[in-house]
């Protein structure tokens, strides 16, 4: 009974929300050509990027800078000037949520519309362009470049962003206090972006292409299992299959677990990186605070304000790295599908493809 009632309030608030959210009406698919470059899709709903990067851009900003203000609140004792941080904060919150719904259209429009388009093209080119291709590998492309730009577009405006902001504005708000507190947090971020920066360069070209190629033999074997299962068994050659699923399988949990062994040394120099700069930065932040510059609060938020900083730049090397990924296998997508074939002659011709 319990289940039952849970079942029928789920399925009423999902179709309340839904009726006001109207996505089906907001989302129309957008034809991709796959001859253009890969952002063709996301500059034909500019109006909708251009919104969602500016409010994470101010978003940033003002998390950027929170404990600081939060900080002078408190040292001057100015409880208005608290109360107008906190509420500006509740307002950037509740803005959120109309940007959000916006983002969510802009994101799976996109998603879909490149998953939409790269079916669309395997349907409908030529059919002597499929019989030199396994249709793993086919199926392996699309799945990769559809979670890619899924990915992609959740990295960017969630978490490179502030990244970029946190880079900015903390060595800007340090060197208000000290040009060479400034200038020290400036070397530090900058010294820990660059391994982070070239750390994902280098996985790119050396460790991406051998994770797809794996990938794209595992799935192209998998799929052949299944087409040819009855012939596998008729001709005795399950064992022979087996073999392979199992030289697939281990070739790319090899290439995978490289890879993400890559990623943690990279992680940990960067954190090691990060956490010794703390040791300088707070080093001039007290000599700053025993002279009377700033009060110990000020010093206080200023250190928090560069942890938090150094705490994101450093934790960057995963969504650089993420977001390099998911750039390789996009382009990956593009790539097969141009050097794939075309059709010859028009099979959808009338049908509106939108």
């Amino acid at each position: 009974m319990a289940n039952m009632f849970q079942a029928q309030l789920g399925e009423h608030v999902y179709n309340f929300l839904a009726a006001r959210h109207q996505f089906q009406k907001r989302m129309k698919l957008i034809p991709v050509d796959f001859n253009q470059p890969w952002w063709i899709v996301l500059a034909k709903q500019k109006v909708a990027f251009a919104i969602v990067m500016v409010f994470a851009i101010i978003d940033s900003i003002f998390g950027t800078v929170f404990p600081l203000l939060i900080g002078i609140a408190v040292a001057s004792l100015d409880w208005q000037l608290l109360l107008l941080i906190i509420l500006a904060k509740i307002g950037l919150s509740i803005l959120s949520g109309i940007i959000n719904f916006i983002n969510t259209i802009f994101h799976f429009r996109s998603a879909e519309s490149v998953n939409y388009s790269a079916n669309l093209f395997f349907l409908t080119t030529d059919p002597v362009n499929h019989t030199t291709k396994s249709s793993g590998q086919v199926i392996s492309k699309i799945n990769r470049g559809y979670g890619a730009y899924d990915s992609f577009l959740d990295i960017l405006g969630t978490e490179i962003v502030p990244i970029i902001i946190n880079l900015i504005t903390i060595p800007i708000i340090l060197l208000r206090y000290q040009t060479a507190l400034g200038l020290s947090a400036i070397t530090i971020l900058i010294v820990v972006a660059t391994v982070n920066i070239f750390g994902g360069i280098f996985r790119i070209k050396i460790y991406e292409p051998k994770t797809i190629t794996a990938e794209d033999k595992q799935k192209a074997v998998a799929i052949e299992n299944l087409q040819q299962a009855p012939y596998i068994r008729y001709c005795f050659a399950t064992i022979e299959q087996a073999k392979r699923i199992g030289i697939t399988a281990a070739e790319t949990m090899t290439a995978a677990a490289n890879s993400r062994q890559f990623d943690d040394y990279i992680g940990i120099i960067t954190k090691v990186l990060s956490y010794s700069g703390m040791i300088w930065i707070g080093w001039q932040t007290f000599q700053l605070a025993g002279t009377g510059v700033i009060t110990p609060i000020i010093a206080s938020t200023l250190i928090i304000s560069y942890y938090n900083s150094s705490e994101n730049v450093g934790s960057a090397g995963k969504f650089v790295r993420r977001i390099t990924r998911s750039y390789v296998y996009i382009q990956d997508l593009f790539k097969f599908i141009r050097g794939f074939g075309k059709a010859s002659y028009p099979v959808l011709e009338g049908v509106d493809k939108k």
